[in-house]
């Protein structure tokens, strides 16, 4: 039997951004006949109102789920990421009202990737049968200068760098996990 060797990875300077698995984490939902295709996962929105959606589990927190897969980012965490990411990172902030039920409104933003980032390493990348991502692998040096990243065929989950990490953790954003994300050295 063959043994492979580990796969020589550096120190993360990549992460996964997710919401806690926590019962306080609120998930915001779509009135009727709203549906996530409202926003293309593959093109920037050229016309937007805001929508509003209800908040019936959980708390405002600065990360919130949300039934149509939307990435709900609070106002506190937009700046966070908005005092990192360039132009070069292709982001969209597309605003909604979230209303929970005790009649308070709050102001979200839908962290929109709509291009999807050419960084994988296609050596040490895993894909399924169908050609989807069971296990990314960035490629660092093209990968190098992002901040926020969408991987090809994934429209919910975001990549941050660590430099994005460091600020929303300085603004004391609440709710985040951070997962890491390999990559090469």
């Amino acid at each position: 039997m063959e043994l492979l060797a580990p796969m020589k990875t550096m120190k993360s300077q990549f992460y996964y951004i997710h919401g806690e698995d926590s019962p306080q984490l609120g998930v915001a939902y779509a009135p009727a006949g709203l549906d996530e295709d409202l926003i293309p996962a593959d093109a920037y929105v050229t016309s937007w109102s805001p929508v509003r959606l209800s908040l019936l589990r959980g708390t405002f927190t600065d990360i919130l789920g949300c039934d149509l897969i939307w990435r709900l980012c609070s106002a506190r965490m937009r700046e966070a990421i908005d005092a990192i990411a360039t132009p070069r990172d292709g982001i969209q902030w597309l605003k909604v009202l979230i209303e929970d039920e005790h009649g308070h409104e709050q102001p979200y933003f839908v962290l929109h990737v709509p291009r999807a980032s050419d960084v994988l390493d296609p050596e040490r990348t895993i894909f399924d049968e169908d050609g989807q991502i069971r296990r990314a692998v960035l490629d660092s040096t093209k990968a190098r200068g992002s901040h926020v990243l969408r991987l090809p065929g994934d429209t919910f989950r975001r990549i941050v760098s660590l430099e994005v990490r460091r600020s929303l953790e300085t603004a004391r954003c609440l709710g985040l996990i951070f997962s890491p994300v390999p990559q090469t050295p």
